[in-house]
């Protein structure tokens, strides 16, 4: 997570956003610049959570439906409502 968001400034981002990027990388869906776009939203989470799911969308289909159906799944239980912490490279209850 350091060096994700030391290139994509995650400070106060939705876990959900950052799991999502780093399955991106974990999968070799995309490049950096990729993701910088998809998140370039002024701030819009949900909008960047979006765009991110259609990274790769055409071959990892089904694996990104899996991600967000275990997120979705996750946020529901109340275990999944965090946001990254800078400080401490944690991620804390929004």
């Amino acid at each position: 997570m350091i060096d994700y968001d030391h290139r994509f400034n995650l400070d106060g981002v939705p876990a959900k956003v950052c799991q999502m990027i780093c399955d991106i990388r974990h999968q070799g869906r995309a490049k950096n610049d990729r993701i910088a776009n998809a998140l370039n939203t002024g701030g819009d989470f949900d909008k960047a959570f979006n765009n991110l799911c259609t990274i790769g969308d055409t071959n990892y289909k089904s694996r990104i439906e899996t991600v967000r159906k275990t997120i979705k799944t996750l946020e529901t239980a109340g275990l999944f409502n965090k946001k990254y912490k800078r400080a401490g490279n944690t991620f804390v209850n929004i």
